[in-house]
């Protein structure tokens, strides 16, 4: 027993000196992530910010002032004046412009009347950020005509955000891009790692040592699972105190799920790695069937529910959509039981069947 724990910390220490003489690994388990951080949370929103519109008024009065005066008052827009609808509509066209607010001739005196109407064109291209742009500019409309005095509808409609109250896409993003950081340095570190071992003949070194196969495998996994769980502790650190992401849900729930998901991530390199035994192939495969589902079938940038019924049920086998999931309740919503009793027994599930798929590829022998 003492003798398999002193072959295990020089396993590791051989591990971590590898890994601080490589500076690779610290850039894709360190650097990558920071970018990744700075681009998707300062660069990186799905809400409509100073989008140009273009306020048509052929004949100005106090009402059109109030209206430009209102529009110019959200964030969300950028307002011009222009007296031609032409020439609006042009720059429409040429995708100067997100919309066009055209106002008629007679606008004020049929305002007088109450029979003054609004038209609304939109560059639909982007079709989201079209009905986005809509929804804004008749909550827009809306408040001017309260302001006007003119008589609301029948029905009044309140609403109330739950969870993501600031209606900020941020809040959204951050914690879900913990999942891409420890795929980062899980699968794709991992699996390149181990597959330079292979390469140069250090795993053979390896077998012929007393070292048993338990061993081996603890060495080449503890130091990378350390690795991951210390990028998602900054991320989340980044997520609180920079971008102001609140987080709800326990601190040990969100240990548990990155420590459960960084198993999947870091068993998955390992498997990749034992059976491909070379860097670049090892590479191309974390990437194709680790990273790139991260991003586009996690819910990490798409909305699952929108997808057609094929490909939500392909989702379910995409580990990093659970652990999403759990990050967002977490820092959005709190320690929901229901979510995460689910979703943390499906990445268990994943880390077990991934492990064992990794102790099975990594065997004492060279064929």
């Amino acid at each position: 027993m003492r003798d398999g724990i002193r072959r295990l910390g020089a396993l590791l220490r051989k591990e971590w000196l590898q890994i601080l003489r490589d500076r690779s690994s610290f850039a894709i388990a360190f650097l990558l992530p920071t970018l990744l951080l700075v681009l998707i949370g300062w660069g990186v929103s799905l809400d409509p910010r100073r989008l140009e519109v273009a306020v048509v008024i052929p004949v100005r009065s106090a009402a059109t002032d109030e209206l430009v005066a209102a529009l110019a008052g959200s964030s969300a827009f950028r307002v011009e004046v222009v007296r031609d609808r032409r020439t609006a509509e042009a720059r429409l066209t040429r995708g100067a412009l997100r919309a066009v607010v055209a106002l008629d001739d007679e606008f004020a005196g049929r305002l007088a009347a109450g029979t003054a109407r609004v038209q609304i064109l939109l560059d639909g291209v982007d079709a989201n950020t079209a009905r986005l742009t809509e929804g804004y500019l008749r909550a827009v409309l809306a408040l001017w005509g309260m302001r006007l005095g003119l008589p609301p509808p029948a029905v009044t409609v309140e609403s109330r955000l739950w969870f993501n109250t600031a209606a900020d896409s941020r809040h959204f993003l951050v914690p879900g891009l913990t999942a891409v950081v420890l795929t980062l340095t899980g699968a794709l570190l991992t699996a390149m790692v181990v597959a330079r071992g292979w390469e140069r003949g250090t795993m053979e070194a390896l077998f012929a040592t007393p070292a048993r196969r338990l061993e081996i495998f603890l060495g080449a996994f503890l130091p990378y699972l350390l690795m991951g769980l210390a990028a998602s502790a900054v991320v989340a650190a980044a997520a609180v105190l920079v971008f102001g992401v609140p987080l709800r849900g326990s601190l040990a729930a969100f240990a548990l799920a990155s420590l459960l998901f960084m198993a999947v991530s870091a068993g998955f390199g390992l498997a990749v790695s034992g059976a491909t035994r070379n860097q670049f192939v090892a590479a191309q495969v974390a990437l194709y069937a680790s990273l790139l589902p991260s991003f586009m079938l996690s819910g990490f940038l798409f909305d699952i529910r929108s997808m057609p019924g094929w490909l939500r049920l392909l989702t379910v086998l995409v580990p990093a959509r659970w652990y999403v999931e759990v990050q967002q309740t977490l820092f959005l919503a709190g320690d929901v039981a229901s979510v995460l009793t689910r979703d943390l027994a499906v990445l268990a599930l994943f880390a077990a069947g991934v492990g064992a798929l990794a102790w099975r590829g990594l065997r004492k022998r060279l064929d």
